[in-house]
């Protein structure tokens, strides 16, 4: 008897959990439940990618429209932002999903935990649901706007969008806005299109300098944060310098730069003595020397006080002019 009363409560117990789980899922849909995190993963991923895209060449072409003509270079990784909320209801179906691998564990409790779960999940998405919460989606964007006025620059802007599921923008970021010449936008389409710079007899050896050359540069656009309005102006130099040499050497090209350079930084009055070699900066990482840029000293003379003063031009690893420092030599 005592047996047959607590197998009667068992079953009474999961008759309720089951009771609660139907009228959660029926309250959510008589109140038109829409969840909104799931609708956003029933589409492939391309669409997504697609539709994304469309809507921010969209919302690009209306806002520039009076400023210029669009050209759409490149789109970067498309990333998928959760907030917490949704970020719980993932844990509570991740949770649910490995429930079944703990049958023998949960044993009789199996169904009422299983149900139990539901009953969790249900309530989450109507929280999301209740507080319109969604996921939204986040990419950037290079892009050109060539002015209508040929006097004036054309203009280089680096973007990040943030998107809603609904595709309409959420939130916009400039990362970068850069204003080249005529002469400098030609060498910048080059780049883009990634046209030959070395060219010899030995087409494998063009190919391999060529690609190396325009990997490595994309991949340093990608990373850089501080400087990458001046990283692509220097790209762009290093792109006239090789198809110039048909060759790449960092001491002629950084020499290049301090020359067309040092007049910003240097008194007039005072004159260049000497021009120094490229040397590797070393700063130590991790108990081991690591090289992190180059500086070339430029040595100049103050002729009316007699005095020796020094500046240091520093370059990072990609040859990007970062900082001049000045001393004065006793």
């Amino acid at each position: 008897m005592h047996d047959y009363c607590i197998m009667a409560n068992m079953k009474f117990f999961k008759l309720n959990i089951l009771l609660i789980l139907f009228l959660a899922i029926t309250f959510c849909s008589c109140l038109g439940y829409s969840n909104a995190y799931e609708n956003t993963t029933t589409e492939s991923s391309v669409s997504k990618e697609e539709k994304v895209k469309k809507a921010i060449s969209d919302h690009v072409l209306k806002v520039f429209s009076e400023k210029g003509a669009y050209k759409n270079y490149l789109f970067g990784e498309l990333y998928v932002l959760k907030p917490k909320e949704i970020l719980e209801l993932d844990k509570l179906i991740d949770q649910k999903n490995k429930l079944p691998l703990k049958t023998d564990e949960l044993g009789n409790k199996y169904d009422s935990v299983m149900a139990a779960q539901e009953v969790k999940i249900a309530f989450k998405k109507q929280e999301i649901k209740d507080n319109r919460i969604y996921p939204w989606y986040e990419i950037s964007h290079l892009f050109a706007i060539i002015p209508l006025k040929k006097q004036d620059s054309v203009s280089i802007y680096e973007l990040d969008f943030e998107i809603y599921p609904n595709y309409t923008i959420k939130d916009i970021h400039q990362k970068m806005m850069l204003k080249l010449s005529d002469d400098e936008y030609i060498v910048f389409k080059a780049f883009m299109d990634q046209d030959p710079l070395y060219k010899s007899n030995n087409y494998s050896y063009d190919f391999d300098m060529n690609n190396a050359f325009y990997s490595k540069s994309l991949a340093a656009i990608e990373a850089e944060e501080e400087y990458k309005d001046e990283l692509i102006r220097t790209i762009l130099d290093m792109m006239i310098y090789i198809k110039k040499n048909n060759k790449f050497d960092e001491d002629a090209f950084t020499l290049e730069k301090i020359i067309t350079s040092e007049r910003k930084f240097i008194n007039p009055e005072f004159k260049v003595v000497d021009y120094g070699n490229l040397t590797p900066v070393l700063s130590l990482i991790e108990n081991v020397d690591v090289v992190t840029g180059y500086e070339t000293i430029v040595t100049c003379k103050d002729e009316i006080d007699n005095i020796d003063i020094i500046y240091k031009f520093q370059f990072d690893l990609n040859f990007v002019l970062t900082s001049v420092n000045r001393e004065i030599l006793e």
